[in-house]
């Protein structure tokens, strides 16, 4: 009993310890994370009951708690990154529209990011308060293309210089090097599928080793086996990164 409620109280704190710590990874929002922290105590009792008589389940659970943050932003960071390529050039080209009607860089920026057609990307609808701010908001959170995008409708806003003329020239590079990317893709798709497959097919077995027997997580073979997963997907990484095209 005792030991029961002494890891219910370390798996709340633990608990509350990967909300705010996905919170601040950007993983979950202000309105996710009150919903999340209303579950934290219900699933640690019941975890704490499930590994009262395992401290190595115990300490298993609180390895995935821990490592499962990083994980989450590297998935949603991808995510963003896949919206984002998607939706810019669309966002750019409805950019230079409303300024050949006559309309200002700022206002037309503005009327765009609070359009739903671009709503799934934040990183673009963001780019409008960033804007008017003028540097005083921080824009660390942005991918760094979006960063990139803020800082040359920076200099075309503090300029107002033939700004739709320097904004199409803007579309053309992107246009470019979003194809060259394109072709890079192509090229490493093969490489990143097969490091994708190995990579879920080794987690699914270590979860499943440390639910089954968590005393085998600490033997000298899942040890070596992990050395070997890290050194593969490694490879895989460089292998990749060789035949990537120059932009």
């Amino acid at each position: 009993m005792a030991s029961w409620i002494l890891l219910s109280i370390l798996g709340i704190i633990f608990g509350h310890h990967f909300c705010n710590h996905a919170h601040l990874l950007r993983v979950i929002s202000e309105q996710t994370l009150a919903r999340v922290r209303f579950f934290v105590v219900p699933i640690a009792i019941c975890l704490a009951f499930w590994s009262r008589e395992n401290l190595l389940r115990a300490c298993f659970v609180v390895f995935l708690l821990n490592f499962a943050p990083p994980f989450l932003m590297w998935m949603n960071h991808i995510n963003r990154r896949k919206r984002f390529t998607s939706l810019r050039l669309p966002f750019i080209d409805e950019l230079l529209l409303k300024m050949r009607s006559g309309k200002s860089l700022r206002e037309s920026l503005r009327e765009l990011c609070a359009q739903k057609n671009f709503e799934r990307s934040r990183d673009l609808t963001e780019l409008a308060p960033l804007l008017t701010m003028q540097g005083q908001k921080n824009d660390d959170h942005l991918l760094p293309e979006a960063r990139e995008m803020l800082q040359e409708l920076l200099k075309w806003d503090r300029t107002q210089v033939k700004t739709a003329e320097k904004l199409k020239a803007y579309r053309f590079q992107v246009r470019q090097s979003e194809r060259f990317r394109q072709k890079s893709r192509q090229v490493t798709e093969q490489v990143k599928a097969q490091a994708i497959v190995c990579s879920l097919l080794y987690l699914a077995m270590l979860v499943w080793t440390g639910f089954r027997s968590p005393s085998e997580l600490a033997s000298g073979v899942v040890l070596v086996s992990f050395g070997l997963f890290c050194a593969g997907i490694l490879a895989m990484v460089a292998i990749g990164r060789s035949f990537k095209w120059k932009t």
